[in-house]
């Protein structure tokens, strides 16, 4: 490949990165210091930069035409494009969620999710089994309480009542998480007291499915530490499955 196919080369892989949102214009290059091979060290780097920025762009953006991988086959560079991944084979795009750091969720239309980390620039995805659902702040912690009544209802010997009951509730917004600091552990009451804020100050906002995970794993380990009798354990693994199920 002389320098004039090269130069055309290269103009031709601009076209088709900015057609993917990344800003790559090659003409700076001299001639002289041109090749296929920095060529392709190049716009590795500008792919990489974009993906790691994926969990930052808004959720309305144009994920499906992204570029995340580029190799170098034979004499052509191969690009793969989020839209071709094998995920969409059973079913199409819904939406993409916030998640944790350098992570976000990919949804599909028949309610598969699938957590992307692009953290170091690869995007590695798998998907999320038993994945909660969404919910607004306050609907979670109603739909919570609805089902854990029964074990607030439940006949305690009447001195072990109030510690119980209270022990219970410190597991939920509102309530004093540092009383029964043996069943929610530092980062957990950081957890119940991000779900206090976000029913305060953001109640229409869908609370993330990484929150509400935390949450009824949260929930559900400090209820472990009961051991109050056979009817107890009966109430508590019904509570158990249907907090599982949210």
């Amino acid at each position: 490949m002389d320098k004039k196919e090269l130069r055309k080369f290269a103009e031709m892989q601009s076209e088709i990165l900015q057609s993917s949102y990344i800003d790559a214009d090659f003409s700076y290059i001299p001639d002289s210091e041109l090749t296929k091979k920095l060529l392709f060290y190049l716009i590795q780097e500008k792919v990489e930069c974009l993906v790691r920025s994926l969990p930052d762009m808004d959720s309305d953006f144009d994920y499906l035409n992204v570029i995340y991988d580029v190799k170098y086959r034979g004499k052509e560079f191969v690009y793969s494009y989020v839209k071709d991944l094998p995920i969409f084979k059973d079913s199409a795009f819904d939406h993409v969620e916030n998640s944790h750091s350098g992570c976000f969720l990919i949804v599909l239309k028949n309610t598969d999710v699938y957590n992307v980390n692009t953290q170091y620039g690869d995007f590695l995805y798998g998907k999320w089994e038993n994945c909660p659902n969404r919910y607004y702040p306050k609907d979670l912690l109603e739909r919570i309480l609805r089902i854990i009544q029964p074990l607030l209802d439940y006949e305690f010997d009447a001195e072990d009542r109030d510690f119980a009951i209270s022990a219970i509730k410190s597991c939920f917004p509102f309530n004093n998480h540092e009383d029964t600091c043996y069943m929610l552990q530092e980062n957990e009451i950081r957890t119940m007291e991000y779900w206090e804020y976000r029913i305060k100050e953001c109640p229409d906002l869908w609370l993330d499915r990484v929150t509400i995970f935390k949450i009824k794993k949260y929930i559900l380990r400090s209820f472990d530490c009961f051991e109050i009798s056979q009817e107890w354990k009966r109430l508590y693994e019904k509570v158990k499955a249907d907090i599982s199920l949210l």
